[in-house]
């Protein structure tokens, strides 16, 4: 025994102890590392795929149609007004008082002493706030806007076209040419600002007491149309007034009567805005743009086709860029809930398909030109599963409600502005099967 200790003593034999020593701790480690997660592109491809390809639309012809999709409509029970105009935008507003009394429909335009408009302006301004003329008309209406408000449901029949001709100018068909109160001036561009008051003329106490006297026969009450603020062509801006809606305090626009009853005692009414709508119009930028814009409601459309990719791939990324003209670029002071600086160039994009929605948001990354979607492979996966690889995204203002005008290059313009789709997607083994 003693031999043996003698022999495993030699120097031959520290060096045997040693190496096994090692080999442990070598084998501890690579156990180790083998329960390790793979890294930020091993997770991508891993366990089994086996090829990664690449594809841009500026090489592979991912997209078939674009547009720019107008679809008129109106701002109602926003919480925001619009009236005014510049030389390539403008905005209405038309509304009906729905609080008139059924008690005074003997009360004639002779006893009405006075009566004034009010209106809430707010800070928002869009177009030359520098001149900050605003100019407008008020006139009665001649048919109603709303066609039916029975059953909860509301119904508006005019957009921009029904109710002004191709120069700006009203039609007959909704406004009558003669004003019952008019307004030509500046509003200063502060926060907290006073009712505006307009005086209305006789034109108007005449419609005062025959809405009165409508409204207290329930044959005629659907004649009470309302009036209309009609833009003159001497405004420089589109400015912002309150409206009230059910979760906010501000007040809609009024009218403040004072007029005598049939004893000559002198009394008031104030009427207040129960139904209110905006409308806006602007031209569309020329051909090489998508216009989107606000509250004219255009947006952009592309139609693409991915059918090209094995249907069974998975979508490592997707990634949408989209190049802007920055000068053609329209906003507001401000965000119209007037607390906010203005957003410059944010979007959102919409996809649909058969089976599934995905929305994302894009904004203009600083000090460039680009609005870029970082990763969109959803729109992708649904067009692949749902759709045959075929289907359409839509990008429109997160402002909804202001007068936002973005101008996107379309596929008409130079092939480094156009909407560039870049997609990667990565195939799996099939182990000798069929995938």
């Amino acid at each position: 025994m003693r031999e043996q200790q003698r022999r495993d003593g030699t120097p031959g034999g520290m060096v045997r102890r040693t190496a096994a020593f090692v080999c442990s701790i070598a084998l501890l480690v690579l156990i180790a590392a083998c329960n390790e997660a793979p890294n930020e592109v091993g997770s991508e491809l891993a366990p089994e795929s086996v090829n990664a390809t690449t594809i841009s639309s500026l090489t592979v012809p991912l997209f078939t149609v674009d547009s720019t999709i107008h679809n008129p409509t109106f701002n109602y029970n926003q919480g925001f007004l619009y009236i005014g105009s510049t030389p390539t935008y403008k905005a209405t507003t038309i509304l009906r008082f729905t609080n008139l009394p059924d008690t005074l429909r003997t009360i004639t335009a002779q006893q009405i002493e006075s009566a004034t408009l009010l209106m809430k302006p707010r800070r928002y301004v869009f177009g030359d706030s520098t001149a900050n003329q605003l100019a407008f008309d008020v006139v009665r209406l001649t048919k109603p806007f709303v066609v039916n408000d029975t059953g909860n449901t509301i119904k508006f029949v005019p957009r921009w076209n029904d109710l002004f001709n191709t120069d700006g100018t009203p039609k007959p068909d909704y406004f009558s040419p003669l004003p019952i109160a008019s307004f030509s001036g500046t509003i200063p561009l502060d926060s907290a600002l006073p009712d505006l008051e307009l005086p209305v003329n006789d034109e108007g106490k005449t419609l005062i007491a025959e809405w009165l006297r409508n409204f207290a026969d329930s044959s005629k009450r659907q004649l009470v149309y309302g009036i209309g603020f009609v833009p003159k062509l001497t405004s420089t801006v589109v400015r912002q007034f309150s409206s009230n809606t059910l979760n906010q305090t501000l007040p809609n626009i009024r009218m403040r009567v004072f007029y005598r009853n049939a004893a000559g005692v002198r009394d008031s009414l104030l009427l207040v805005s129960g139904n209110d709508m905006t409308l806006a119009d602007a031209p569309a930028l020329p051909n090489e743009f998508f216009t989107v814009q606000s509250l004219v409601t255009r947006s952009a459309r592309m139609y693409f086709d991915v059918s090209s990719i094995p249907k069974l791939n998975s979508i490592l990324s997707a990634r949408l860029i989209l190049t802007v003209d920055t000068t053609r670029y329209r906003a507001g002071n401000i965000r119209p809930n007037n607390t906010d600086s203005a957003t410059s160039h944010v979007v959102q994009l919409t996809y649909l398909s058969s089976r599934r929605t995905a929305g994302y948001l894009g904004r203009r990354q600083s000090g460039s030109d680009k609005i870029i979607f970082d990763n969109v492979p959803r729109v992708i996966e649904g067009a692949l599963y749902d759709d045959n690889g075929k289907g359409y995204v839509t990008i429109s203002p997160v402002n909804t409600v202001g007068c936002e005008q973005m101008a996107i290059y379309n596929f008409t313009a130079d092939s480094t502005k156009r909407p560039k789709l870049i997609i990667t997607h990565v195939s799996r083994p099939t182990f000798g099967g069929k995938k």
